[in-house]
C-alpha cells in the first residue's frame, strides 16, 4: 500500500459542493488512504462529522482536526521560523500550504486537495516526484491580485505560469521549509491577507524554486471561466448546462473551481455530470514548469486593462 497522507482545507459551509468532492473521492479511488480534513473550529468538526455518517464515508479512513490542533503543531515545528507561523495567521486557504506537512509523517507522499473537485472515474494519484512538486495546470494565469505579484518580482522571486491549486502533491521531506520560510521573508503577504490567491503565489514561487511539474492537464482537468462562458452565464444559460461543454467523463479528477462549483452538485443531481466507469489506473505523464516573467507579466496587465475598457471585464461578476 502507498504511503500516502491526502489533506484537505474547508469549512462545514462547504458542504453543498465539497460533498460531491467527498463522496466520489472515496468511491472512485484504487488506493485506500487516510484523509485528514482541516476545519475551523469544534462546530464545523462535529458537522462533518456527521456528513461523513450520513454519506456512509469510511470513518476509519477520516481524520478531523481543527485548527487549534494544527496551531499547537506549528508552533513546535515552526518555532524558527516566524514567517511560517505569521503566514498560517492569514487567510484560511493558506493553511493548505503549511498544514498538510504539519500533519503528515516523514516518508509519507502528501496530496493537497481543494473541496471543489470531482472524481468521476476509477484513479489513482500520480507518484509524487522525489523532489519538487506537482500542480495542476490551466489555461489563463491565476496569480493574484497584480500589486502581490509585482511585489514578488520586485524582491526577485521567480513564478511558474499557469499554476492551478486544486490539486498538489510532493513528497514530505521534498518541501523544503527554510525556502518557503526566504520566499515568505520576500512576499509581502500581510497586506493581502483578504485574497486566497495569494496561495498560488506561493506556490507558483515553490514550483519554480524545487522545481517538479504540471499535472497531466488532460487527467487533471481545470474548469476554466472564460469570456464566453462569462457571456453564457451573463444572458441566462444556466451553469449547469454549460458543464455539458466540459470533457470530465474522459479525466481522473476535475476541478470545478469558481461559480462552477456550485452548479456541479445540481449538474450531477440531473445527470448532465456523473460517474463513467472509464479506468485511470495508469500513471499520466507530468510536464515541467513554464517561467511567467515580468514581461509576461506585464503584457497580461495591458491585456487585461484593455478588455477592462471595454467592459468584458464586468461580464459574468
Amino acid at each position: 500500500m502507498r504511503h500516502l497522507s491526502v489533506c484537505m482545507v474547508l469549512s462545514s459551509k462547504t458542504l453543498p459542493y465539497s460533498s460531491l468532492c467527498l463522496r466520489s473521492l472515496f468511491r472512485s479511488r484504487l488506493d485506500r488512504f487516510r484523509l485528514t480534513l482541516i476545519t475551523d473550529d469544534e462546530e464545523d468538526r462535529v458537522r462533518l462529522a456527521d456528513f461523513v455518517a450520513e454519506a456512509q464515508l469510511p470513518a476509519e479512513d477520516i481524520r478531523i482536526l481543527i485548527k487549534t490542533e494544527t496551531d499547537a503543531m506549528a508552533a513546535e515545528a515552526f518555532v524558527d521560523r516566524p514567517r511560517i507561523l505569521r503566514f498560517r495567521q492569514g487567510h484560511p486557504c493558506w493553511l493548505k500550504i503549511t498544514d498538510p506537512w504539519l500533519v503528515s509523517e516523514p516518508g509519507q507522499e502528501v496530496v493537497i486537495l481543494d473541496p471543489d473537485l470531482f472524481f468521476p472515474n476509477p484513479f489513482r494519484f500520480e507518484p509524487a516526484p522525489e523532489t519538487g512538486i506537482l500542480l495542476m495546470r490551466q489555461g489563463p494565469n491565476c496569480l493574484f491580485p497584480p500589486d502581490a505579484v509585482q511585489a514578488g518580482f520586485d524582491a526577485g522571486l521567480r513564478f511558474a505560469d499557469h499554476v492551478d491549486i486544486g490539486v498538489a502533491q510532493h513528497r514530505r521531506e521534498a518541501l523544503d521549509m527554510d525556502v518557503l520560510e526566504e520566499i515568505l521573508e520576500r512576499q509581502p503577504f500581510e497586506e493581502f491577507e483578504s485574497f486566497m490567491h495569494i496561495e498560488a503565489i506561493v506556490w507558483s514561487a515553490l514550483a519554480m524554486r524545487l522545481g517538479g511539474g504540471y499535472l497531466d492537464p488532460t487527467a487533471w482537468f481545470c474548469w476554466e471561466r472564460g469570456y464566453l462562458k462569462r457571456l453564457a452565464d451573463a444572458v441566462g444559460v444556466p451553469g449547469k448546462q454549460l458543464l455539458r461543454l466540459e470533457p470530465i467523463a474522459r479525466t481522473k479528477c476535475v476541478h470545478l473551481s469558481g461559480r462552477s462549483k456550485w452548479w456541479a452538485l445540481e449538474a450531477f443531481e440531473c445527470g448532465i455530470i456523473g460517474y463513467s466507469g472509464q479506468n485511470f489506473e495508469a500513471d499520466t505523464e507530468t510536464k515541467m514548469y513554464q517561467e511567467y516573467n515580468l514581461e509576461d507579466f506585464e503584457r497580461d496587465q495591458r491585456i487585461k486593462g484593455l478588455l477592462r475598457s471595454l467592459s468584458f471585464g464586468k461580464i459574468g461578476n
